[in-house]
């Protein structure tokens, strides 16, 4: 390597870190300009969204919610959309809702009735209730609890302050939060009317999964499911194919099943 070509490398990384620096400062002033109360508005097929983002200096989804000005995964949710797999009088579960970006794309963006929401972190679990209540959706549809195959405790195993969604749960014998299986935790009207469920807990899917099979026996709705790894994408699928379930890929990670 000639002295140009170290020269260029420097200029290069030079350049690299000096946006980097120039986009963090924007972002911040963003999250600055949203004022005490952090909620930021957005417009999604002509309508005002309003997504209250508490952690938007640090946390990976509420930083990518600041800095594209939209939903979180929208290219995931746009494909889901249409595919017109719900309907005016459907019932979405979000399993693992976080701050509520899907749970409110569900309910404002598909127009679904009624949106139940799971969410075990006491701090995302009270910013999902605003953003549904800012949004004019039910809060308490929102239900703070763990989702697994059988009724018990839970409490956090791994926490991720810059990666909130990242926040990992274990069971334990008592303390932490309440946990439950999806086919337990809803109602009749719910359990009747659900046509798809999002599942996105950190390694736990297959736990959700054996939680609800009452509801994909005798409902069959459609699944979408976070799967990080070719192992999981196996597991998942071939678990799945049991109850008539076949994978189709909205990202690297998001994977959606549906009835053959």
């Amino acid at each position: 390597m000639t002295k140009t070509d170290d020269l260029l490398n420097e200029l290069i990384e030079k350049t690299t870190w000096q946006n980097k620096l120039l986009e963090e400062s924007i972002l911040l002033q963003r999250f600055d300009l949203l004022g005490p109360d952090r909620v930021m508005r957005f417009v999604y097929r002509g309508e005002e969204v309003a997504l209250k983002l508490p952690n938007g200096d640090r946390d990976f989804v509420q930083r990518t919610i600041l800095k594209t000005n939209g939903f979180y995964e929208m290219a995931q949710l746009e494909k889901l959309r249409e595919l017109n797999l719900v309907g005016p009088d459907s019932v979405v579960c979000d399993v693992g809702a976080n701050i509520g970006n899907h749970s409110v794309f569900f309910g404002r963006g598909l127009g679904v009735s009624h949106v139940a929401s799971f969410e075990p972190q006491g701090h995302c679990f009270a910013t999902l209730r605003e953003n549904l209540r800012l949004n004019g959706m039910d809060p308490d549809a929102a239900r703070q609890m763990v989702l697994s195959e059988a009724d018990g405790r839970a409490e956090v195993r791994t926490f991720k302050p810059r990666n909130l969604g990242g926040t990992q749960f274990q069971p334990v014998e008592e303390g932490g939060v309440q946990m439950s299986s999806l086919d337990a935790a809803l109602s009749a009207e719910e359990f009747s009317a659900t046509d798809l469920v999002k599942i996105d807990v950190e390694g736990m899917q297959m736990d959700v999964l054996r939680g609800m099979t009452n509801l994909m026996v005798e409902q069959k709705p459609s699944l979408w499911v976070e799967l990080l790894t070719h192992e999981e994408i196996a597991e998942a699928s071939e678990y799945l194919a049991v109850f008539g379930y076949t994978p189709k890929a909205l990202s690297k990670t998001d994977h959606l099943f549906v009835i053959n």
